[in-house]
């Protein structure tokens, strides 16, 4: 009698769990948007890093949207990524890993969804997409990150890594961009377009982490999925999602980092990130506590191996940085050299390296710290920069942003305007 008594409250108990875990309301607070009691959201998740590329003028461009992107934005460090709440495990931590991973297939909210990273107009959410994308395509208006929530594979990944740590590479994608906590979007078809991108942004729409469904990644999540109380508010439900977003301003670069005296031409368009702020998809108007630096020293030149040398200086060996012959009167040395991450000029400043190197992999580029310029090592003709209708090549970028330039093509009396990739980081 005794073990039937033990058997049937055993059963209770788990049954009252998976009731309050499916029918309570969200709570989130902080950066980290951590659930205030059981019954919450059984994930958290925070990104510690966004990059922007200005590049443009990429439409009929045969790109690698790889190597040039608008934005990227994810988890790096030891202290971003996704896990489950401290909540959860403390209130099932008397379940088996199965029952665990019942509990995660079945939650109403994120079951069946996936992490998206996308730009997003806060009063309805709806999806900031490329003219020619119809509804969106993946990885130019929108990028998935890891694998679906509630699966086998992403509950056993979640409920094996340590308590209290993150997880920013998931190893079952395999070889995959997916198995990293980074998301990519292009919106550089046009310099119409990218100036359209920097406005809608400035007039608030949020780079969005955010719970999307699979079949209609247009759509997010509710909290109206998640709490009966505010699905019977219908009016307010479309102004509900379940993420983080990132309200970011832009500015013009520094011309100091490049040795220029004066400011930017008032032709340089705000071509680089200047702050981010991190809002609760739920209440966008709320500002999180999370603190983000953009330092002008994460500020980069976007230059082309051709370029490398400064303007009329001639050069006997490109490939010996001592072997060239400056004219006298005329400015001498290089413009970017092209460096090795282990050269003298990066390995000065480990810890910005590091952090270009979680936007641009080795593979794809070439970082100068000491310079603050990147090289790309794949590359077509008319890559970021576009092609000169005059000419059929790629345009000639004026790369002294405190003269006159043109945005978007070249004209008789001036170039295009330098590109730039600069970086934001959570310290």
């Amino acid at each position: 009698m005794k073990q039937k008594l033990t058997l049937v409250s055993t059963a209770l108990f788990f049954l009252l769990i998976l009731f309050s875990y499916q029918n309570c309301g969200v709570q989130q607070q902080g950066s980290l948007f951590r659930a205030a009691s059981f019954s919450t959201l059984p994930y958290e998740f925070t990104v510690d890093q966004v990059a922007y590329m200005s590049c443009a003028e990429q439409d009929g461009v045969a790109n690698d949207h790889g190597v040039f992107f608008t934005f990227r934005g994810g988890a790096y460090g030891e202290q971003a990524g996704l896990r489950l709440t401290e909540d959860f495990l403390y209130e099932t931590r008397r379940l088996s890993e199965s029952q665990r991973m019942d509990l995660l297939y079945a939650d109403s909210a994120t079951a069946l969804s996936r992490l998206q990273f996308s730009l997003r107009n806060p009063s309805h959410f709806g999806m900031f997409i490329n003219e020619s994308s119809g509804t969106g395509v993946e990885e130019l208006d929108f990028d998935y990150i890891f694998g679906d929530f509630g699966t086998d594979a992403m509950s056993a990944s979640l409920l094996t890594i340590p308590v209290g740590s993150y997880m920013n590479y998931w190893a079952p994608a395999g070889v995959h961009r997916d198995a990293y906590f980074e998301g990519s979007l292009a919106f550089n078809a046009t310099e119409a377009l990218a100036e359209q991108v920097r406005r809608t942004i400035g007039q608030g729409s949020l780079l969005s982490f955010a719970y999307a469904d699979l079949s209609e990644p247009d759509q997010l999540r509710s909290l109206a999925l998640y709490d009966a109380e505010t699905s019977e508010d219908s009016a307010d439900t479309a102004n509900y999602a379940i993420g983080l977003g990132l309200k970011l301003a832009f500015k013009q670069p520094n011309a100091f980092n490049w040795g220029y005296t004066g400011v930017p031409h008032v032709t340089m368009p705000k071509r680089v990130l200047q702050s981010v702020s991190e809002r609760d998809l739920s209440d966008p108007n709320r500002v999180g506590t999370a603190v983000w630096s953009c330092p002008s020293t994460l500020q980069f030149r976007i230059i082309f191996p051709d370029d490398i040398w400064i303007d009329d200086i001639p050069v006997k060996d490109p490939s010996d940085d001592n072997n060239f012959e400056p004219n006298p009167g005329t400015l001498s040395g290089l413009l970017c050299p092209q460096r090795s991450d282990s050269h003298a000029e990066n390995a000065a400043n480990p810890e910005l390296l590091a952090l270009v190197r979680r936007s641009l992999p080795v593979s794809d580029w070439y970082v100068n710290i000491a310079h603050q310029c990147i090289i790309p090592k794949r590359y077509t003709k008319g890559s970021c920069y576009g092609v000169d209708q005059g000419t059929n090549d790629t345009r000639s970028p004026n790369y002294n942003i405190t003269q006159r330039c043109n945005p978007a093509i070249n004209t008789g009396d001036a170039r295009v305007c330098s590109h730039f990739m600069s970086i934001c980081y959570k310290p």
